[in-house]
């Protein structure tokens, strides 16, 4: 079963994010979704052992840890959920912005 984080303190941008996939993105597949207000939840769940996604939507605005800081600590991390794909969620299109994002890790 594919399980997918979504990453955003916003709890009704995540609602919606998460009946696109379903109706969209995987309307006949066997998968399942685990919501993060900030990047630090993600940290948190995949030092303590209980992180189970194979994908990330990471919103880069957040507080307390931005998605480019949970990122960047994620890719850092010895754990083997380092290299998980990490699909960023921003309003920001510029150039500057998208070369942030990959500098940072996000994929």
């Amino acid at each position: 079963m594919l399980t997918i984080g979504i990453c955003d303190d916003d709890s009704v941008f995540s609602e919606h994010l998460y009946q696109i996939i379903n109706h969209v993105m995987f309307p006949i597949s066997d998968w399942k979704s685990h919501i993060f207000h900030t990047g630090s939840e993600v940290i948190e769940a995949i030092e303590n052992g209980t992180f189970d996604c194979q994908l990330i939507f990471m919103d880069i605005m957040m507080p307390v840890m931005d998605g480019y800081e949970a990122t960047r600590q994620i890719r850092k991390s010895d754990k083997e959920d380092s290299d998980i794909p990490i699909i960023a969620l921003t309003a920001n299109s510029f150039f500057e912005d998208a070369m942030k994002c990959k500098n940072s890790g996000i994929d």
